[in-house]
């Protein structure tokens, strides 16, 4: 998902007064998705690590997390 077409999202989820806290879970959501199908791509193990910083976002981390069904181990850099 591209950051603009990311951005006209939720640009109508304002618009159609949405609640924050959706909004930002739908981010979460769409960010997992995408990352999910390029796990899928590489090959699923039973261990990830995410890293940079996506992953000092809790809730990303968390849905991801959920999604692949296994434990994520992150790294959080200051």
């Amino acid at each position: 998902m591209c950051s603009v077409f990311a951005e006209s999202e939720v640009i109508s989820l304002i618009a159609s007064n949405k609640e924050k806290c959706d909004i930002i879970h739908c981010i979460h959501n769409l960010i997992t998705s995408k990352s999910y199908s390029l796990l899928k791509r590489v090959g699923l193990e039973k261990e990830f690590m995410m890293t940079g910083g996506v992953a000092k976002n809790l809730g990303v981390v968390k849905a991801v997390d959920d999604k692949i069904g296994s434990k994520l181990y992150f790294l959080r850099l200051c």
